[in-house]
Order: structure tokens, then sequence, then C-alpha cells
């Protein structure tokens, strides 16, 4: 009979790892080192220059990268007045659309007071692709916004007019005196139970019918 042998010992060893938390700094001060000058550090090294000194002079006696002080001098040779060493107006990011083209996306959203900033912003209404966003900026811009329609009767052109005719012919009578007997039920146009008609139009502007 063979003797019993105990199996052999499987150990399993786990690296532990150790994670530690990384402080990140979030301070608001820029990544880069570059400053602006200021408006009396451009006034001194502009007399330093006209005092005849090097650039390399005026770095040091302004505490100025040679650099700095050479694109200083070469911006205020280009300027001229009085207010010479004032910052520039930025000219920023040129408008999306020119002139004309925001009086075209104008003329298409006057003659469909209904359509969506969607179908604004298509190429055919301002010969570019446009957002919403921007659509939505140039009319308010001009004083057009999303309003909610005024509710009025759905009438026909034939029943327009009959009330044209009834009004003229009835203009002098005394409403006061007259006793309705009956009632009327309008129906109001385009689904008004789901919120409603929006129109791009301006502010108490009526629109015509």
């Amino acid at each position: 009979m063979l003797p019993h042998i105990p199996p052999p010992r499987i150990e399993y060893f786990f690296q532990k790892f150790i994670f530690s938390p990384v402080s990140i700094d979030m301070s608001s001060e820029p990544i880069t080192s570059r400053r602006e000058t200021t408006k009396e550090k451009r006034a001194e090294v502009w007399t330093w220059y006209k005092a005849g000194k090097t650039y390399s002079e005026i770095g040091r006696r302004t505490d100025l990268t040679k650099a700095t002080v050479a694109g200083t001098i070469r911006r205020e040779k280009r300027k001229t007045g009085q207010d010479r060493f004032s910052n520039a107006p930025r000219p920023g990011r040129p408008p999306k659309l020119t002139p004309k083209a925001e009086r075209r996306l104008l003329r298409a959203a006057s003659q469909d007071t209904r359509a969506t900033l969607a179908a604004l912003s298509t190429p055919s209404k301002s010969g570019i692709k446009l957002s919403k966003t921007t659509v939505r900026k140039v009319l308010k811009k001009h004083g057009k916004a999303r309003r909610r329609a005024r509710r009025k009767p759905y009438l026909s052109k034939v029943r327009k007019r009959r009330r044209v005719i009834f009004g003229k012919a009835e203009k002098h009578r005394n409403w006061r005196r007259v006793c309705w007997s009956d009632e009327a039920t309008f129906r109001l146009a385009m689904m008004v139970e789901i919120g409603g008609l929006h129109v791009l139009r301006g502010k108490n502007i009526l629109t015509r019918t």
C-alpha cells in the first residue's frame, strides 16, 4: 500500500498597488509666461529709443527682452496720433454673414413667418449653411423673434369679403339694441390645441392675413 502524499502547497502572491492621490493645481494663472506690456512701459521704451539708446540698453533699463523691445518699437513706428501707446482694438472673428446675406435671410423670414430656424439655416435662404444659433442672433438683432401667433377665426377669402361688405352696410346700426339669438363657433387654424402656432415677427407688429 502506497503512503499518503499530500498535494503540493500553492501559494499565490498578489502584488498590491498603492494609488496616491495626485494634487492638480487649478489656478487661474495662464500657462504661458508671456505678458502684455502696459501703456507706461511702451511709452518708456519709445522715450529711450528716441534718446538714441540701443535695443539691448533699453531692455536692461526697462527689464524687457530685446525681442520685446524690438517688437514694441516696430509697432509704435506704424502708429500716429496723440494716443499712440494705447492698445489697438481687436478685430475678433469676422462675421459669418455679409450685409447682403443678412438682408436675404431677413427677406426669407418675412416672406414665410412660419418657417423654423432649421429651415432658415439652409443655404437656400442666405447663401451659406448656418447654425440655428446664428440665425436666431441675426433675427434678434433686427427685432424679430419667435412669438405666439394671435388667435383669430379661420376665415376664407369669400367670408372675409362678405364681412367687409356687411360691416360697411351696417356700420351706423345701434348694435346695443340688437338681441342675438344664435351662437357661432369658429375653428382656429394650425392645430392650436398642441400649444399654439409660432411666427417670426417683431414686437407688437400685426402680420397680413
